[in-house]
């Protein structure tokens, strides 16, 4: 990903387009150099973003010191990282946004607490040391042309000595915390915390829950060629993932005895709620400035503990986007859920497109009781009953005993289904019928009234009415 910020080094590749829609695209499709150039030429804070993402270490600790839990961590490595990083800089060309970097400086000494200093050598975790000539104190460095490697003049220059690209192929390639950090984020993704916790904490004061576990995995994802989708594949068919979700009060979740509930991220959040409430200005909803600020707000994947904050809360119940995109007059959803007279087929609605599934007695009962309460509005109680379902995430429903067990009896398994590489969505989930960008295959109903799927999904058709897809 590093050595990917020189332009792909070999073979310049650039995203087109113009404007707002360019910037987009090379957010999307360019994300090593974006990783570096959204942190603004401010090098430490780009060192202590590669050591927690990609080696899975938090070093913030060694600034100034040694690092006073985890001893391998000195300070030497904190700012042996930073001097990777202190010779690049942002900069716009016609192909978006590059990081260049010098041939010449990025020479400094770094002082601990005792006010002894020393000089920022090329090193990090592990004591991996790369060896660059230093000059003399009062030489002052000329730069030459020589001293790059010859690119087309539109793109940055690159350098013959990279230090980024040394950190790349001496340090980064084949060290023991790149596959740990990996197996270790993954399998925080897929059973709700890592082996070690959290997951940017691989330290001796952090030790792993199963280090052998841990141990073989990280060395079976390195033979395999750092294969994702193969380390993906072995954890989903793992008997530990596919555990039921029952977890009595005294259960450590460290040790895995039951799958543990996982928060959405804000990407996950954002992206349900358009697709649950279908709004009638989508562009709206979905523009890159609405979706920053909504992941703004929640920042948060995979910490040490999952807590609502203050504002979260109000932006969900009380934010003035929210209330606006939960409306009728907002949602194509709510105003075919409207267009039902009958409550229990507004109900009906409701529940299949929010839950995949229909009420039962007790929720119907519970939800009519709701609105024949507020009969002067059934909007508005419309619109209460979908904000709690997909707004607050239940939490107002599920608090009624009748929806809590419900919930609880049906929850059974949650299958990781990993589709790149494998056939898209229109031969699959989504087949799009009638439509001119669809499958080559045709679609098939099923058990849930208005929903397709492929026609090479026959037997998953029959039981939609038992799955729920996120």
């Amino acid at each position: 990903m590093l050595e990917g910020n020189h332009d792909d080094r070999v073979g310049n590749r650039s995203a087109g387009g113009n404007g707002e829609q360019n910037w987009r695209s090379i957010a999307e499709s360019r994300g090593a150099a974006w990783y570096l150039y959204a942190r603004k030429d401010k090098h430490q804070d780009i060192a202590e973003a590669v050591s927690k993402d990609i080696f899975g270490v938090r070093i913030d600790c060694a600034q100034c010191h040694d690092h006073p839990l985890a001893e391998e961590i000195k300070q030497k490595h904190y700012w042996g990282l930073v001097a990777f990083f202190n010779r690049s800089k942002n900069v716009d060309t016609p192909q978006g946004p590059r990081i260049s970097e010098s041939a010449i400086g990025g020479f400094s000494d770094f002082a601990n607490l005792q006010g002894s200093s020393s000089p920022n050598e090329l090193r990090f975790l592990d004591d991996r040391y790369i060896e660059e000539t230093r000059p003399a104190k009062d030489v002052k460095e000329e730069d030459r042309d020589e001293l790059y490697v010859a690119v087309d003049g539109t793109i940055p220059k690159v350098p013959k000595f990279s230090r980024r690209e040394q950190l790349v192929e001496k340090v980064l390639a084949d060290h023991p915390l790149l596959a740990k950090a990996m197996v270790n984020r993954m399998w925080g993704w897929m059973m709700g915390r890592g082996l070690v916790h959290p997951v940017d904490s691989l330290d001796s004061f952090h030790p792993a829950s199963h280090p052998e576990l841990l141990d073989w995995l990280s060395r079976d994802f390195a033979a395999s060629g750092y294969d994702v989708r193969r380390l993906t594949k072995s954890l989903a068919s793992t008997r530990t993932y596919q555990l039921e979700s029952a977890n009595p009060s005294n259960l450590d979740p460290k040790w895995f005895a039951t799958a543990l509930s996982k928060p959405l991220t804000a990407e996950m959040l954002q992206r349900s709620m358009l697709l649950v409430l279908d709004p009638v200005d989508a562009s709206r909803w979905n523009a890159i400035e609405n979706r920053v600020a909504f992941a703004n707000l929640f920042p948060d994947v995979l910490t040490e503990e999952s807590i609502a904050n203050v504002a979260q809360g109000l932006l969900l119940t009380n934010g003035d986007a929210i209330a606006d995109l939960v409306s009728v007059k907002h949602s194509r959803f709510l105003q075919s859920v409207k267009a039902a007279t009958d409550n229990d087929a507004a109900l009906s609605q409701l529940f299949l497109q929010i839950l995949g599934r229909k009420p039962d007695a007790e929720e119907v009962a519970y939800c009519t009781h709701y609105i024949s309460t507020r009969k002067d509005d059934r909007d508005r109680a419309l619109e209460s009953l979908a904000g709690a379902a997909s707004v607050a995430s239940f939490q107002s429903l599920f608090s009624v005993p009748a929806f809590a067990e419900s919930a609880k009896a049906r929850g059974k398994r949650c299958i990781l289904l990993w589709l790149c590489g494998a056939p898209s969505q229109f031969e699959t989930w989504d087949p799009k019928p009638g439509r001119p960008f669809g499958g080559l295959f045709g679609s098939i109903p099923t058990s849930i009234p208005g929903l397709h799927l492929s026609e090479l999904m026959p037997r998953t058709a029959t039981i939609m009415d038992q799955l729920t897809l996120n």
